[in-house]
């Protein structure tokens, strides 16, 4: 469950930079 987590937090913080980087 802890891994889990980490994958999505892991994923948000991706997710976020590249829309920081697409705009």
């Amino acid at each position: 469950m802890e891994a889990l987590d980490n994958m999505s937090w892991i994923f948000s913080k991706t997710q976020g930079l590249c829309f920081s980087i697409f705009l």
